[in-house]
């Protein structure tokens, strides 16, 4: 099999993963415990300050960036690397700053998955010769 159509199937998986997280966790909050769904609407009903709205806004922004990298790199584009990388690892190591966090253990499957794609992805970025090189694009 060939190792960009490997690639390519790896990222549009993870994409794939990616969404569906969010839409299985929006669809399952309903299936969890009273006491956690109390918790999520207290949660819900906290003032938002402008440190969180300007979190939001960063996260949201690196989300999109990091979408548009990943079709991009699904065409082969060697210029996607550097900003999938940067927003990949930044997205993943913020995880552990967002506070508690209470989702059903399908969803949290789901990440956890969505996650080890994303180090199938960067592992090949970094280790194989999958996007075209500059030499390879002059030719």
């Amino acid at each position: 099999m060939n190792l960009q159509l490997i690639f390519r199937t790896a990222i549009v998986i993870d994409l794939v993963f990616a969404f569906a997280f969010v839409f299985v966790d929006i669809y399952l909050i309903d299936t969890l415990p009273q006491l956690l769904q109390d918790y999520l609407l207290w949660e819900q009903n906290q003032k938002i300050t402008s440190i969180d709205l300007s979190i939001m806004g960063t996260v949201l922004l690196l989300a999109i960036v990091h979408i548009v990298a990943s079709i991009s790199l699904i065409l082969l584009q060697p210029w996607a690397k550097k900003p999938y990388i940067f927003t990949g690892g930044f997205l993943l190591l913020a995880i552990p700053f967002y506070g508690p966090t209470v989702e059903h253990a399908f969803t949290s499957t789901i990440g956890g998955i969505s996650s080890t794609l994303f180090g199938v992805i960067l592992t090949m970025l970094l280790l194989c010769n999958v996007l075209p090189s500059k030499e390879m694009a002059k030719k």
